[in-house]
């Protein structure tokens, strides 16, 4: 997977998580040559699910989706945190 933020060549902005980031983060997810899929739940819910041969994510919307990729690209196969960051983040956080 090869993404890359260049964020040094973005003027500065603000975004912010609402109903329309959900088309742009399905219609990048496609760009990056993801196959997309979705299904409806008996609780009235939906699964997406976003695959391109090597990599499935599962979510509940495009965004989240597209932000498990991000989580994968960052951290690598080795995505979970590990017992210190979670301490860490519980200690800055909670």
């Amino acid at each position: 997977m090869n993404i890359h933020y260049e964020a040094v060549k973005m003027k500065p902005m603000r975004i912010a998580y609402t109903g329309n980031t959900e088309v742009p983060a399905y219609l990048s997810l496609v760009s990056l040559g993801f196959e997309i899929s979705v299904k409806d739940t008996e609780n009235q819910t939906q699964i997406w699910k976003a695959t391109n041969g090597k990599l499935e994510v599962v979510g509940e919307a495009p965004l989240e989706l597209l932000a498990l990729i991000k989580l994968i690209e960052c951290r690598g196969e080795d995505w979970k945190a590990s017992d210190r960051e979670i301490n860490e983040f519980i200690n800055k956080y909670c």
